[in-house]
């Protein structure tokens, strides 16, 4: 146990100070499998406002998405689902989000997932991955939704 602290902890140090894109990337992943709730906090405060400045930004600010799914602590949700509503953020962004929601579960979430599907001026790729996100949800919490997106998408059905 204090092998794994240590190891969350100079995981934790590298996201916050390194500068080399490999290394961040690195330590996010790790934080992600690593699965530990301290770990939240760090990477919510380690993403980004946008624009952003260059590709590398973008590659370690979907791996943070990706590591806070990952982890499955529903402290995410609301900056998840900020991010995914947000028109104006990058299509990876948003569409990452919609992953990391689709892992963690969080039932207050469902709502605005819900309202994305149904959006059709939406970007139908992020329509696409809310559905899939939708989908995973235990019980019949997102139903409704996902039998409209269907009506309007039966070719969903049959991409497997």
């Amino acid at each position: 146990m204090v092998q794994e602290n240590h190891n969350l902890d100079t995981l934790i140090d590298i996201v916050q100070n390194s500068n080399v894109e490999s290394e961040i990337l690195h330590a996010i992943h790790a934080l992600g499998e690593l699965k530990d709730g301290k770990a939240v906090e760090p990477l919510l405060m380690a993403l980004k406002p946008q624009p952003l400045s260059s590709d590398a930004d973008y590659r370690i600010q979907c791996e943070l998405l990706f590591a806070l799914g990952e982890i499955e602590d529903k402290r995410a949700t609301k900056k998840l689902l900020e991010l995914l509503i947000n028109k104006s953020q990058e299509l990876r962004i948003r569409i990452t989000a919609a992953m990391a929601l689709g892992r963690i579960n969080d039932d207050t979430a469902v709502k605005s997932m819900a309202y994305v599907l149904a959006d059709g001026r939406e970007d139908e790729s992020v329509r696409r991955y809310v559905f899939n996100a939708l989908i995973k949800y235990p019980g019949n919490v997102a139903a409704r939704q996902i039998i409209e997106y269907i009506k309007t998408h039966p070719e969903v059905l049959a991409d497997g």
